[in-house]
């Protein structure tokens, strides 16, 4: 149930062009307050405010979002959402998940932004900083995207994309095929690099550690998956711990 409504912020106002419902969430130990962005509202944010877990309030508020920007504009748009690490942050991105709501979770530490955008005694970040940080990301994945590079270590190891999915030769018995996720592309050359891009950095993210899964480097010779940059400690073997 919806316990506070907020004025919308008209001193906030930003143009946007994206075809999405951008929310953040404030997460406290009483109250969870929704700062959004929708199509044709104006191009300003707005506040409302839950009671601290009630989850069916606050999917009940992103459905009253959907029809609110399908009845302006006439078609139905999906909702981003985005939330501080910690408290109810984690247990939350899972739910909403569950739900088809795309969610991200964020280090505060992560995101530059002014003293004056942090709240007193807690320090942590408003609804309007952390509502900017998921526009720059999404902007960002419209017009650059975002990659993730992957290296094959291994005498015959190798991997090839047939049409919508990866077949990889790992050593096993058997060639291990993946499937390619929609708005993800996986290109790789001939020195067995892996490069993983797409507009979504969450999705791009969670695609590569899945690569990397198929065969985790090996920590004695480093055979298997490794990211491009990634440092792999090794393990002594037998013949050099005498």
């Amino acid at each position: 149930m919806l316990v506070e409504d907020h004025q919308c912020l008209e001193q906030t106002a930003i143009r946007t062009d994206l075809g999405a419902i951008f929310v953040s969430l404030e997460l406290s130990r009483s109250t969870w307050l929704i700062t959004s962005l929708s199509p044709g509202a104006g191009e300003k944010m707005s506040r409302r405010s839950v009671a601290a877990g009630d989850m069916a309030g606050l999917l009940e508020r992103f459905a009253r979002l959907r029809q609110m920007a399908h009845g302006r504009m006439g078609k139905a748009y999906r909702v981003l959402v985005i939330q501080e690490a910690g408290l109810d942050g984690f247990w939350l991105h899972r739910v909403l998940q569950q739900n088809g709501i795309e969610s991200h979770v964020v280090d505060p530490a992560s995101i530059a932004t002014p003293r004056r955008r942090r709240r007193a005694k807690t320090d942590r970040l408003d609804g309007e900083a952390l509502l900017r940080a998921l526009l720059a990301n999404a902007v960002q994945g419209v017009s650059a995207g975002f990659t993730k590079q992957l290296d094959i270590v291994g005498v015959g190891y190798r991997a090839e994309v047939k049409e919508k999915v990866v077949q990889f030769a790992l050593g096993y018995s058997h060639p291990v095929i993946f499937a390619i996720p929609e708005g993800i592309k996986i290109e790789i050359d001939r020195t067995n690099k892996i490069t993983v891009s797409g507009a979504d950095r969450q999705k791009v993210g969670q695609v590569a550690a899945e690569i990397r899964g198929l065969r985790r480097p090996d920590p004695y010779k480093g055979k298997g998956i490794k990211y491009t940059k990634e440092i792999l400690r090794r393990k002594v073997g037998k013949a050099g711990g005498k």
